[in-house]
């Protein structure tokens, strides 16, 4: 069957993890919207497509064509004209590891916003994608009124799931809130089955020879001695035989090899654990790789996702069908 390419954008699309699995899934970016400095500089390094740097929030058809024509680009973006929206807006306010979350916090007004960007450009599908901790009962607020929003897409049919980004072939076992809006003169939602079996392949030490331990970081609980004081906090190490845990944007995550040394995990290794090892990370400082590798959408995930969805809907024709572009 001949390729079927189609066109897509993202949104809090960072350095663009999410649109690497995308293009290999048969899609050509449009453009790219985020804020971020380092995201910019890596995105640039690996795709031709317009990095937008402008607030999310106020991206509309005709803001974002202003900052494209800024940028020389020729491309009018038209209700309706996207194929694809991906949107992966902050978690850093539903992160469990963010003490001090809080449902209405500023940051979740990003994800709020989606419904909004999906009734202003019109696209045919659009993927949200966020933390599973959007489900703990402190974020019930939070989650009530987000899939509010998404209902009231009357265009739209929507569904949500939770999905385990080990089962499509990443070696991470890294839960991800998933909503798939498909407009519905195109169909349904539809889910990619699992794209792996083998998870043997997908331990830490089968990935990374060398490496017997692992530790995720995050808080730890205290030690205490028999009076009661403080004295140390607990080991947190998890043998190797089973895929790391989520790799994060604060880098806390540390490896025990096999000379008993304990390190942080290399920028190439964080690449191969996120599958973005063939992306260009060259000249980046480690605290920058780190927070663009723990932010992006594991770009094998995203390619099973939109993979199946092009699968399952692009035969009807219901698409746009383009030339490849070397943009």
């Amino acid at each position: 069957m001949k390729k079927t390419w189609f066109r897509f954008a993202t949104f809090y699309g960072g350095g663009g993890l999410g649109s690497w699995g995308t293009v290999k899934a048969g899609g050509i970016e449009l453009f790219n919207i985020d804020n971020g400095s380092i995201q910019e500089k890596v995105y640039k390094k690996n795709f031709k497509a317009p990095y937008l740097k402008m607030d999310a929030l106020k991206a509309n058809c005709k803001t974002v064509n202003q900052e494209l024509k800024k940028q020389g680009s020729k491309l009018v973006v038209k209700p309706g004209s996207t194929d694809l929206i991906i949107l992966s807006s902050p978690c850093t306010s539903i992160s469990r590891r963010n003490r001090l979350r809080h449902p209405f916090s500023k940051v979740n007004f990003l994800l709020l916003d989606c419904p909004r960007v999906i009734y202003d450009f019109k696209p045919k599908i659009a993927i949200i994608e966020n933390v599973e901790s959007i489900l703990d009962k402190e974020m019930k607020p939070l989650l009530d009124l987000f899939l509010a929003k998404c209902r009231a897409l009357k265009d739209y049919n929507f569904e949500w799931r939770i999905l385990n980004a080990k089962d499509y072939n990443v070696p991470q076992s890294r839960l991800r809130f998933i909503v798939i809006l498909v407009r519905k003169d195109v169909g349904k939602p539809v889910w990619p089955q699992k794209t792996t079996k083998d998870y043997k392949s997908l331990e830490l030490r089968k990935v990374l020879p060398g490496i017997v331990a692992f530790d995720a970081g995050g808080s730890r609980k205290a030690v205490k001695d028999k009076n009661g004081n403080k004295v140390a906090k607990m080991d947190k190490w998890t043998p190797a035989d089973r895929p790391v845990g989520t790799l994060t944007a604060t880098g806390g995550e540390k490896f025990l090899d096999i000379r008993k040394k304990v390190r942080k995990p290399t920028i190439k290794e964080r690449q191969i654990l996120c599958t973005a090892q063939d992306m260009n990370f060259e000249g980046l400082k480690y605290n920058e790789a780190v927070e663009v590798l723990g932010n992006g959408i594991m770009p094998n995930f995203i390619k099973a996702v939109v993979e199946n969805l092009a699968k399952q809907l692009l035969h009807k024709g219901r698409i746009s069908r383009v030339k490849k572009s070397k943009a």
